[in-house]
Parts: C-alpha cells; structure tokens; sequence
C-alpha cells in the first residue's frame, strides 16, 4: 500500500490495518481510546474525557477534557505537550493526576458555586475509579 492510497482512509480506518498513527497538519491525534463521564448537561458536552494514543517510538500519549458549570479546558492530543507515559497505564495515572488537580481548584476555591464543587467531586470520583 503506497501513501498515495492511505488517502483514501480515514485515520481510523488507517490504524485499524496496523499502521502507526498520523497527525493531522495541525499536530492533533485522533485517540485509540476515549474514556467519557457523560454529562447530562446542555450542549452534550461530557462533564470529563481522558483521550489516549499509543505512538510508537514515543510511548502514550493522552489529553483531557472536562466542563464545571460554565468553565471548562481542554487539551489536544499532541506530541509537543508534556503529557505522555510510557505505558497505558502510565498515561492514564497522569492523566487522571491533572484531571483531580483541575477539580483540586474547584474544591478549594471559595468564590465557587456548590454546584461547581459537587460537579469537580464526581469527576475525581470518576477519575480516580478508572484507576480501580
């Protein structure tokens, strides 16, 4: 198969006959695995997600996601971004560590809504499960 003809597949498409993951022109994965905390917000938004890539030659890499009221961040699944483990399992432990830091923040913060509050403790609950 030449490059010309990997055109023609979708990244997934792409990794599930095996070849290694490509970014796309901005440096952005596409995860292997996406772990969600569903929201049963507005906008369907999930409340959490922690996206994880294997690359080879690099390890694993994840990003993560999560909306308190109405805040929220994001980051994107790249390679130029400190957040890689040497395992599955690695990467997840500190993608959930900068997961429960965030909401850490939440909780400690005075000026913040009890809602946002409750909603940081269910997703560090959820986080911290993922590691049970």
């Amino acid at each position: 198969m030449t490059l010309d003809q990997l055109d023609l597949f979708t990244e997934r498409e792409h990794r599930a006959l095996g070849a290694p993951p490509v970014p796309n022109r901005h440096g952005v994965f596409e995860p292997d695995e996406t772990l969600t905390l569903a929201s049963p917000g507005r906008y369907g938004m999930a409340t959490a997600e922690i996206d994880l890539v294997h690359v080879p030659a690099f390890g694993w890499i994840y990003a993560t996601a999560y909306h308190v009221g109405d805040a929220g961040a994001s980051s994107p699944l790249m390679l130029t971004r400190a957040a890689r483990g040497d395992s599955r399992q690695d990467a997840l432990v500190r993608a959930v560590d900068e997961l429960c830091g965030r909401m850490d923040g939440y909780l400690q913060c005075s000026n913040d809504s009890a809602t946002r509050k409750a909603t940081a403790r269910k997703v560090k609950a959820w986080a911290k499960g993922l590691l049970a």
